[in-house]
């Protein structure tokens, strides 16, 4: 198998999937996202609230329909009164995280080249574990894996 080589599968509608020498899997062409919203207090442990999934859930956690891999983490924070960071939790263990120091203010930090393997079934919320004040999110990006 060469890198960025294409299949698609018929049982998943169609989608298709490239092949990633760098994670060594066959992973979508197409993306979704878990977001979380902007809320102006968030206690150390609290969960935030998801804003937006591919099923549009506004509840949490929200279980995986398949096996994928988190991609990329992005977070965005409104004031810089403390340092916050959120973890992406799947109600067993910490699987990711963004962390934003104090003074970055209306600032987005992107994690590229994550490579976590999510099992589909996996319950994802997501946990600050720092007290957050003046609202911010955070984004998930994740891509199906082919098996």
């Amino acid at each position: 198998v060469r890198d960025g080589e294409i299949f698609v599968r018929t049982d998943l509608d169609g989608m298709a999937f490239k092949w990633n020498n760098t994670r060594g899997k066959w992973l979508s062409v197409s993306t979704f996202e878990l977001g979380f919203v902007f809320q102006i207090t968030v206690g150390p442990g609290g969960r935030l609230r998801l804003f937006h999934g591919p099923i549009g859930s506004a509840v949490i956690p929200y279980e995986t329909k398949g096996t994928c891999v988190l991609t990329e983490s992005s977070a965005l924070r409104v004031t810089a009164l403390i340092a916050a960071s959120w973890d992406l939790y799947d109600g067993a263990s910490i699987i990711a995280g963004t962390t934003m120091t104090v003074g970055a203010t209306d600032v987005t930090d992107v994690l590229g080249g994550l490579n976590v393997d999510i099992p589909a079934g996996a319950l994802l919320n997501c946990v600050s574990t720092a007290g957050m004040v003046g609202g911010g999110h955070c984004i998930y990006t994740f891509r199906r894996s082919a098996t």
